[in-house]
């Protein structure tokens, strides 16, 4: 549809006021006599519109008093211009200026290797607060450059922020790793660890289609994407964040139109769609605890609350924040999904608290608990409101975010391909998948534990790999050598046997006793009763270490739990090899209580690594910390009758 054509169709208010001159202000009020959505997404896009540097453009992050402008500010900003000229809210030789104005200052100011510092002083541009130069927040602004350069195609806009893309170097924020790192500050470098499963996608993606300094395949691979299982019928699994917060899931797709395609991995608007779903349930679930759900109200994810700015979510995340705050922004931006339920919950916010208006719609957190409705809004949230409002009405942003180049080759480095994906696939088992299976065969005879592993080699295994991070729980591991292991289980009627090839490069064992697992380790965990692993003294969670080395060469083997000892009766030996060893394990059945053939018990193993530089790491055959909070839920393994298999096929 052309421009005209599309102006044809802007709201009566629009044309009218435009007509008549009125101001941005009077605009707003105009809107409210409007239907609820044309208002809505004024009021969310008039704060990137008004809420700037008259001189250098730059946008502030918060309505609070003296707020720094902010590069994610800015990106949305970009965004929102087409939108204000495609509704005739502002003029295309205003939006033009708009946009020329702030791209010439972002060339002008202070850049690392082509990023930004997440806070700038409005007027100057220079790094406030000592904040750090941000990953994500310079990925905001890049989205929000891209679609400026789309929609004003062939004109100094287009150079100028084509020119501020190209100029990131994005290897320099893997820091030597697979993976992205969050942030980096000169006076102590890079923190806040790798960026896994969040708002990072944006980023990921991004650095995947650099035309200039791109990254490789292998970190969108690398990019952690843990998965749980749910306790719904309609949604069986889902990959979910660290913190459970809403905005995280929606945040790249206000650029990336992913409907209808997914990579190996997910397809991450249904995934995105589940997380809008289990945050409805889980403000559902809670009802008693806080007034606010009890009103049907919804929408955890960061935002203002009364004690300031936090992380709200919810469920499966693995640490979440909840306190009975709900944030407006999120539920205007859960219209593309669920557009009858957000609206009409948006609304009865709206008159469920008269204060909580602002002059950008309503402020950006409310608690009825605590009377608490937010007078100040950020432009990010704003933005996201009102971007993921344009794509479900027109497809805008969509549209001219993904005609740049860079959009099209992120998403054919990544793999993408057309087609939806009911739940995330599952190409391995990885840790926060509580769904791992396997059956233990019974041995035809009673095993030597001697670590000669040629009646084992070729029989099923559970494999610990450090690809694509498949395994990994905590820390980094450069590649199979580092780290890696093949772990083989059988049982006769007295004994349990475990076996296996460890590949280690750098065999670190200082410690001793029921310290063994702060190095190079081997451990392997029982949840023999089914309500989650403890570390109380239960009986029924047997934890058993093994290190490769000790005292005077010789292997260590140490029981944590009821138990707290080195066994004398759990057999062991270790073959240490260049590069790797070779053990064997045998455990009677008399320390594992309620172990039986036939019936599936809680199970897994992880491997410990660490090396010279004291950097540590642990692979994990299958944890999950987020379906039952404060709980440890293993995979499940189940003693069969059948005899030891010689198939060679291995269980990955």
């Amino acid at each position: 549809m052309t421009r005209t054509r599309r102006r044809n169709r802007t709201n009566g208010f629009v044309a009218l006021a435009v007509a008549a001159g009125l101001s941005l202000g009077q605009l707003s009020a105009a809107a409210t006599e409007e239907a609820p959505l044309d208002r809505i997404e004024w009021q969310n896009a008039l704060y990137l519109l008004e809420q700037r540097d008259e001189r250098s453009g730059l946008v502030y992050n918060t309505t609070e008093a003296g707020a720094p402008a902010s590069p994610a500010a800015c990106g949305v900003a970009l965004s929102v211009i087409p939108i204000g000229i495609e509704r005739g809210w502002i003029t295309r030789e205003e939006g033009f200026g708009r946009a020329k104005r702030m791209l010439e200052m972002l060339h002008r100011i202070e850049h690392v290797h082509g990023f930004f510092y997440h806070f700038l002083d409005p007027r100057s541009g220079r790094r406030t607060w000592q904040s750090e130069v941000s990953c994500i927040d310079s990925s905001i602004l890049f989205a929000g450059a891209m679609v400026v350069a789309s929609y004003f195609q062939g004109t100094a806009v287009e150079s100028l922020a084509n020119q501020l893309i190209e100029r990131a170097d994005w290897p320099w924020f893997l820091h030597g790793d697979d993976t992205l790192r969050w942030a980096w500050r000169p006076e102590s470098g890079f923190e806040d660890g790798p960026m896994e499963f969040s708002e990072s996608v944006l980023a990921y993606l991004l650095a995947l289609g650099s035309p200039t300094h791109p990254i490789s395949v292998s970190s969108w691979d690398a990019m952690k994407r843990p998965i749980t299982l749910l306790p719904s019928e309609s949604s069986h699994a889902m990959v979910f964040t660290p913190d459970g917060s809403l905005f995280a899931y929606l945040l790249p797709l206000a650029w990336f139109d992913l409907r209808g395609r997914h990579d190996a991995y997910l397809d991450y608007w249904t995934n995105a769609r589940t997380a809008i779903l289990t945050n409805m349930r889980f403000s559902s679930a809670h009802q008693a605890q806080f007034e606010t759900y009890r009103r049907g109200f919804w929408g955890l994810s960061a935002a203002l609350g009364p004690d300031g700015y936090r992380a709200y979510g919810a469920q499966p995340a693995a640490h979440v924040t909840h306190d009975g705050t709900v944030a407006p922004y999120i539920v205007a931006a859960s219209v593309p999904w669920f557009p009858d339920v957000a609206l009409s919950t948006y609304t009865r916010m709206e008159e469920a608290m008269p204060t909580l208006h602002t002059r950008y719609g309503l402020g950006d957190a409310l608690n009825l608990d605590r009377h608490y409705a937010c007078p100040h809004t950020i432009a990010l949230d704003q933005g996201l409101a009102a971007l993921l409002i344009e794509n479900a009405r027109t497809g805008l942003i969509w549209n001219l975010f993904m005609r740049h180049p860079m959009a099209q080759r992120a998403l054919a480095a990544a793999g993408f391909v057309q087609g939806s994906l009911p739940e995330p696939s599952i190409p391995s088992i990885i840790p926060g998948n509580p769904g791992a299976t396997m059956t233990v065969p019974m041995m035809d005879h009673a095993v030597t534990v001697d670590a000669d592993l040629r009646e084992w080699i070729r029989r099923e295994a559970i494999e610990l790999s450090p690809v694509k991070r498949r395994n990994l729980e905590t820390g980094h591991v450069h590649d199979s050598r580092d780290s890696s292991a093949l772990i083989y289980l059988g049982w006769i009627r007295e004994m349990l046997y475990v076996a296996g090839i460890v590949n280690d490069d750098v065999l670190v064992t200082r410690f001793t006793g029921d310290h063994i697992y702060t190095d190079d380790c081997i451990e392997l965990f029982w949840d023999l009763d089914g309500d989650g692993f403890r570390f109380d003294g239960n009986p029924h969670d047997v934890q058993l270490g093994l290190a490769p080395s000790g005292p005077h060469g010789k292997w260590q083997v140490w029981m944590w739990g009821a138990i707290k000892r080195s066994p004398t009766d759990v057999q062991a030996v270790v073959k240490r090899m260049p590069g790797h060893y070779l053990f064997e394990i045998g455990v009677p059945m008399t320390l594992l209580p309620g172990l039986t053939p036939g019936v599936p018990i809680r199970f897994s193993v992880a491997l410990h690594d660490r090396d010279h530089d004291e950097q540590t790491s642990k692979l994990t055959w299958s944890i999950d910390t987020a379906t039952k909070p404060g709980e440890i839920l293993f995979g499940r393994v189940t003693l069969t009758d059948a005899p030891l298999s010689a198939s060679g096929q291995e269980h990955r």
